[in-house]
């Protein structure tokens, strides 16, 4: 899939790293500690960013019973390697591709059944009932006001590393993304509003769950137009309407 040239840039090695000091000048230096500097220098690694990243994108169910997970989007590196190795008796064994599949599909239902549970528990402590966003639902030029939580995801239960669940929930639909530990779930949560809401634009997911099950190029499209690639991208606002406008092209083409 095409990307915009805001995105590339935040992906290209070559996008230089943010100051790390402040902006006061600094006194002078002789030339001779210049000479030495740029000898230390010229002898150092480039220095990369570190991208914010996202593990996974799922959407779920909601109602009370079994979850269900209606679509994920896994963002390979950074999932499967989590998976890789799993122990066994004391010992650990390579798996096998077939087994690494099954694996990410049982982490992900069991990341959403996590979710599914923690959504249903406000529910009964805040006595609110589904039908009440249900009906919400029937206005489709506004979105519910959706539950929003984060859930920690302890290393060794969900994957080898500390993870993060951020979601957002209302009626029968639950959406998750996953992160890694120390991300910024700040704009976590503000990308994956942003998701939701295209999703809903373009595709009414939180109102026709059953039928965008035939959808999933339309979900895909939203979901990597806004997450290229599991990067968390930092937008304002006339990014996000370039971005909406590109959405748009993709969806007509």
């Amino acid at each position: 899939m095409n990307m915009s040239g805001y995105q590339k840039m935040c992906m290209s090695p070559e996008f230089p790293p943010l100051p790390t000091g402040g902006w006061a000048s600094k006194p002078a230096r002789s030339q001779d500690h210049h000479r030495r500097a740029a000898t230390v220098q010229t002898s150092r690694p480039t220095r990369l960013y570190k991208l914010e990243m996202v593990c996974a994108f799922i959407i779920h169910t909601l109602l009370p019973g079994t979850c269900r997970v209606l679509y994920s989007r896994r963002f390979a590196v950074e999932f499967s390697c989590q998976v890789e190795f799993v122990k066994e008796d004391a010992t650990a064994r390579k798996m096998s591709s077939t087994d690494i599949r099954q694996r990410e599909k049982r982490t992900v239902e069991r990341i959403a059944a996590t979710v599914h549970s923690e959504y249903q528990f406000r529910r009964a402590v805040a006595g609110s009932f589904v039908e009440d966003d249900m009906q919400r639902f029937n206005n489709e030029e506004s979105l519910p006001d959706f539950e929003y939580g984060i859930i920690r995801l302890p290393a060794g239960k969900f994957f080898q590393d500390d993870k993060s669940a951020v979601w957002l929930g209302a009626g029968n639909s639950g959406f998750t993304m996953v992160c890694d530990k120390g991300e910024n779930l700040m704009m976590a949560e503000s990308v994956l509003k942003l998701v939701v809401r295209f999703l809903q634009e373009h595709t009414r997911i939180l109102g026709q769950q059953t039928e965008n099950l035939l959808k999933c190029d339309r979900i895909t499209m939203v979901v990597e137009q806004f997450l290229p690639n599991g990067i968390l991208l930092f937008m304002n606002h006339r990014v996000i309407r370039q971005m909406e406008k590109e959405l748009e092209t993709l969806m007509k083409g």
